[in-house]
């Protein structure tokens, strides 16, 4: 790769990150492509900051992320933990931590349906944010 891919490489993943969020919980399957591409879940804190969840590329923006989040939310059950940034972790209830991130959690996604590009974006991103989770 040259320089020149090198930065458009860069301000593309500079571009995707800058993108105004969708709220992840309020996502229909007519709000993604059936296509490929990149995406970021965030976890949107009380100080408007973003904790960076996961960073994923998908042949498939539509299945992936709906079969990710079908499955999170069958599995959600019981008492979770919660962690609050300068306070140690609490034990909350199913419900309290379910509303939490249906109302804090965003996605970010582009479609790009070349598999190296994909690839290439979301090692950039994934390299900027730093995210818990960077693929399955």
């Amino acid at each position: 790769m040259n320089k020149d891919m090198y930065t458009l490489l860069y301000h593309k993943a500079d571009h995707f990150i800058q993108r105004a969020p969708l709220q992840y919980f309020d996502v229909t399957p007519f709000d993604l492509p059936n296509a490929g591409g990149v995406y970021i879940i965030s976890l949107k804190e009380n100080d408007g900051t973003e904790a960076h969840l996961a960073i994923n590329f998908t042949d498939n923006l539509r299945n992936e992320i709906f079969t990710k989040r079908d499955a999170f939310l069958a599995t959600f059950k019981g008492n979770n933990i919660k962690f609050v940034k300068g306070k140690g972790p609490r034990f909350v209830k199913h419900s309290e931590s379910l509303q939490h991130l249906q109302e804090n959690c965003l996605l970010r996604f582009i479609v790009e349906t070349d598999l190296k590009e994909q690839l290439a974006l979301t090692a950039v991103v994934a390299a900027k944010l730093r995210p818990w989770s960077n693929g399955n």
